[in-house]
């Protein structure tokens, strides 16, 4: 017997969610050849860089993009990059990538704000230059039951076009997507494209602390402690870490918190001890980004039954 299965559905809709604003662009070009961004290049111009942001929030209407089949429901946002804003699982009852009820901008991007949540998707670079900016879009239902949704712009740093499409199909519950890019001068150019999807956070999920840039001597390749030195690993390079000390490592020591691993920096894998609670960064699995080949592999935590952890770097 063969399943019948409804044609995927796309569609344009206003939708209403609170922002937190951000402020105006500056208006003096940046030439910032020679800065570093997350291991690449800084540079920006032409691009305003923006370097305010608000902490009120307000209602705010988008311009949304709506893709929907027999299985999943899908909200892009043309207005922000084209990223997708909600993922959600029609048959599962639940967001399938974390969805983020706020805008709330972060000076993280490249021209200066970012959001987190979604799934954000960047070129030539990372975070890419125009990932707050509004792109060009375009939907259609296609012969075959399937609903498609085009996001492009043409970005002004190299004068690169890109577009990506956004495909349901009626009997699949997974998002095929798709992009091209398009070298429009007669010069070789370079670039990166990733996709950055966002997973929720746990309750006791926290970004680096500071800790983790405190306790070790700055430069690369310092390998030393002020306490009593490395339990395994190395730090290869700084530390992407919290700037303000919250108390966080004080309450979790206090509610009998003993260990303490956090993520995301491309070389680090140190594992210590301080004040009676173990430390450490994961050692990196994956090949987004930049990294030292000898540096890839796994940590295991193992946990015994005496709540005992221990931990072991796995090299690739």
């Amino acid at each position: 017997m063969q399943m019948s299965f409804g044609k995927a559905r796309v569609w344009e809709e206003t939708v209403t969610i609170p922002t937190y604003g951000v402020g105006a662009p500056n208006k003096n070009p940046m030439f910032l050849e020679k800065r570093v961004y997350q291991g690449s290049s800084g540079r920006v111009y032409p691009h305003p860089v923006t370097d305010k942001i608000f902490d009120e929030k307000a209602d705010k209407a988008y311009r949304a993009i709506f893709l929907e089949n027999d299985f999943i429901r899908v909200m892009l946002l043309p207005e922000i990059g084209g990223r997708i804003q909600r993922a959600y699982d029609k048959i599962g009852g639940q967001d399938f990538v974390y969805y983020n009820h706020v805008i709330k901008p972060a000076l993280v991007g490249l021209a200066g704000p970012w959001i987190s949540g979604g799934i954000e998707f960047n070129w030539p670079q990372h975070h890419r230059p125009s990932t707050f900016d509004p792109v060009d879009y375009t939907c259609f239902e296609n012969a075959d039951g399937s609903a498609t949704a085009v996001m492009g712009e043409i970005e002004t740093m190299f004068r690169t076009k890109s577009t990506v499409r956004f495909t349901l199909y009626p009997d699949r519950a997974y998002i095929e997507i798709s992009a091209q890019l398009y070298n429009r001068t007669p010069l070789p150019q370079t670039f990166l494209w990733w996709a950055n999807p966002a997973a929720r956070a746990l309750d006791n999920s926290h970004a680096g602390l500071t800790l983790y840039t405190d306790l070790f001597a700055k430069g690369d390749f310092v390998y030393a402690t002020i306490e009593s030195g490395f339990a395994m690993g190395e730090r290869r390079e700084g530390t992407s870490t919290a700037v303000v000390n919250d108390g966080f490592f004080d309450s979790f020591k206090a509610n009998g918190g003993t260990h303490m691993f956090a993520g995301h920096d491309h070389n680090n894998n140190f594992i210590t001890e301080y004040e009676g609670v173990t430390l450490g960064y994961m050692t990196k699995s994956s090949y987004n980004c930049y990294f030292d080949f000898d540096a890839l592999g796994g940590t295991v935590l193992t946990l015994d039954a005496d709540n005992n952890v221990t931990a072991e770097i796995v090299p690739f």
